[in-house]
């Protein structure tokens, strides 16, 4: 056994113990309410060479930003100028786009290049008939082909959100096929703003996703906090683009962090798979003193939400439920108490820890009481317990789902 499977088979049973503990390790369940497809109204040509094409991230690759439709044209006009093998690959392709599943297993059934079978593979995750334990098969069955790694990871991020693992398989993945692109999202999910600039750079320098590159480096720069006349041109290159559903959460994103709410509504009603926008939503709504609908949200941002709102109601038992939740994705995570800068405020856990004085660090662990630790930090203080306010240190989950981008996230949720 080679040394990169070695390492995902050790993890394999330290993943299903946690999905058991989940009840997540069965497949999910398809839903009976009907599902409205994605469709740009958009259009724009799609600039591709089907020659390089074998699965979706092919085509994110070249042509982020393209639709759906724009792609399946290109594909179509070249499935008829191809050998039948790469007619086959091309049409698998066509289906996956336009939701076909079934079609697209029939079709790559006798196929054994995983690259290729990475299609069949996604079309099972999108119709909810896949499990982790499917997809660890799949790594040992190739004997952990960086693709089989790259969707044993996508079906961790999508399925199960667990984060922790998701992260050691991605790392392997990337170090194994040198992706500069998804280290630089994982440095990003971690908060190593160095390293992702590093990787940043690489990725410019070897052509890498140009499409997307702009809306990498605009996250980078908001991120980092750097004030560059190149933000500008980055936001208007996403701005002449945003009907792509990652370029207009990424500007709303910008227009929250300026104070700007306004077009929070409009962007999470046009792209309700946008789990980003809806979060936001959600946490602004919470701040202004409006409960949300924390049914629309991932799992990571609803635990959140319900810790905020377990502790305004004083509710020790559900609060602890949502941090062992987060435990789960995550493994391990630090929650920073202070005196809030802001009195009397309805929801605690939703200011920035710049605005918390005199932060004190604890790191979580099972069987964690936050409102317990809330009352001793305002004790220890000699302040009342209403001034007390806390900050969730968790990595932003959104650099793990851009690794697979918006056509993954309007075709799983």
């Amino acid at each position: 056994m080679n040394e990169k499977l070695a390492a995902i088979m050790k993890l394999r049973k330290a993943i299903e113990e946690d999905l058991e503990k989940m009840g997540k390790l069965r497949r999910r369940k398809k839903t009976e309410k009907e599902r409205t497809r994605f469709v740009p109204k958009y259009i724009k040509t799609a600039t591709l060479k089907i020659s390089q094409i074998r699965n979706v991230r092919d085509i994110d690759a070249q042509d982020y930003d393209a639709p759906d439709v724009s792609v399946t044209s290109e594909l179509k006009k070249a499935a008829l100028k191809v050998e039948v093998a790469r007619r086959i690959v091309l049409q698998a392709i066509i289906h996956l786009l336009n939701e076909e599943y079934d079609e697209v297993s029939r079709l790559l059934m006798d196929m054994d290049d995983p690259s290729i079978l990475y299609n069949a593979w996604e079309a099972e995750l999108f119709s909810k008939g896949m499990t982790s334990s499917k997809a660890f098969e799949l790594a040992v069955k190739t004997a952990a082909h960086p693709q089989a790694l790259l969707f044993l990871s996508e079906v961790l991020i999508f399925q199960h959100e667990i984060y922790s693992h998701a992260h050691k398989i991605l790392s392997v993945y990337a170090n194994e096929a040198d992706d500069a692109r998804v280290k630089f999202l994982l440095a990003m999910y971690s908060g190593d703003k160095k390293e992702a600039g590093d990787r940043l750079s690489e990725m410019v320098r070897k052509g890498m996703y140009k499409s997307a590159t702009p809306l990498y480096a605009f996250l980078h720069l908001l991120e980092t906090g750097e004030k560059s006349g190149k933000i500008e041109s980055f936001r208007n290159y996403l701005k002449a683009r945003k009907e792509t559903p990652c370029f207009a959460a990424a500007l709303t994103y910008h227009k929250v962090q300026m104070g700007e709410k306004k077009d929070l509504c409009e962007v999470t009603q046009k792209y309700p798979f946008c789990k980003f926008a809806c979060a936001m939503k959600a946490f602004e709504e919470l701040k202004e003193g409006d409960m949300p609908n924390i049914e629309t949200l991932d799992e990571v941002s609803k635990a959140r939400l319900c810790i905020t709102i377990a502790i305004a109601e004083g509710n020790e038992s559900k609060a602890g439920e949502c941090i062992e939740k987060l435990l789960k994705s995550f493994g391990s995570f630090k929650i920073a108490l202070g005196i809030s800068t802001y009195k009397d405020i309805p929801f605690k856990g939703l200011d920035t820890l710049s605005n918390l004085r005199v932060p004190k660090i604890i790191e979580v662990h099972e069987k964690f009481d936050l409102l317990e630790a809330m009352r001793n930090y305002a004790k220890s203080m000699d302040i009342s317990l209403n001034n007390v306010d806390f900050y969730i240190f968790l990595p932003n989950i959104e650099y793990m789902r851009l690794v697979f981008g918006w056509r993954v996230c309007s075709r799983f949720y």
